[in-house]
């Protein structure tokens, strides 16, 4: 798989961490947050009880058929799961979804959109080009080994007068003195969705030039700033997506899920 070795290994060594976390939210259903656990399997929820700008964007999009792609949902997608005036069809996809719907099934969890097997920087593989109409990702990005990769491809999969939201907090690996899976920070500088971290500074509207448009948003909050990025397709797309391929080593999701199975053992 081409990606940065080092950023890859870190992010192997540290998912144990996330499956700790979401091993106890789901054996306790919720945790401190049991109101957050009954919304996610509520199938009569809202994009917009919890997400307007998202719920407005969708709603804006002229088929009443809409494909949602959640990436990096966890064991169960944050999103509501209606849109009025349209039919909402959300996958959840999750590099961790093995190890999930293990623990989903070992607790008698019944969620209404069971999270599927994918990382953000693989999407190409697991879904064919120009399959959703709006890609969303929040609070995840920031956890990936390489989130200008999976950037990349979810405009691969998103289709022409779709859209990508991506939400997340300010500069998280400087809030957390790059602990564990906090190895990118994600900022807003002079209009542009800026992806930075110790050793890298990438500016995503320079990285795309006129192949994307990027519109990038600082919504104030305490204790971190809110970052909602917006991205489209235009003409010049596919163009510069030939150009850019993903690999993907053969039985990955068999070694991955095989890594991560020794963190079920002392669930």
């Amino acid at each position: 798989m081409k990606v940065v070795n080092e950023e890859y290994a870190v992010w192997l060594d540290n998912i144990g961490d996330e499956i700790a976390y979401w091993e106890h939210y789901l054996r306790t259903r919720g945790g401190d947050y049991p109101d957050d656990f009954r919304f996610r399997l509520n199938p009569d929820t809202e994009v917009g009880s919890r997400d307007t700008r998202l719920a407005r964007r969708l709603s804006l999009l002229a088929p009443v058929d809409i494909f949602l792609l959640d990436v990096g949902s966890g064991p169960l997608t944050n999103l509501g799961k209606n849109v009025p005036g349209k039919r909402l069809h959300i996958t959840a996809c999750d590099p961790l979804a093995d190890v999930y719907n293990t623990l989903i099934d070992r607790f008698d969890i019944h969620p209404p959109v069971r999270t599927t097997f994918s990382d953000g920087e693989n999407l190409s593989h697991f879904f064919p080009p120009r399959r959703f109409d709006a890609v969303h990702c929040a609070n995840a990005l920031d956890h990936s080994y390489d989130p200008l990769s999976a950037i990349v491809e979810m405009l691969k999969i998103v289709k022409p007068g779709g859209f990508i939201q991506l939400g997340h907090f300010e500069n998280e690996a400087v809030s957390e003195n790059y602990h564990g899976l906090h190895q990118w920070n994600f900022t807003e500088r002079n209009g542009d969705f800026v992806i930075w971290n110790q050793k890298s500074d990438i500016s995503l509207t320079q990285f795309f030039g006129e192949a994307a448009f990027v519109d990038t948003e600082r919504t104030p909050s305490e204790p971190k700033n809110w970052i909602v990025v917006t991205i489209r397709r235009n003409e010049l797309t596919d163009g510069f997506l030939q150009e850019r391929s993903s690999t993907l080593p053969q039985k990955y999701q068999t070694s991955l899920f095989r890594h991560f199975e020794k963190h079920l053992g002392t669930a």
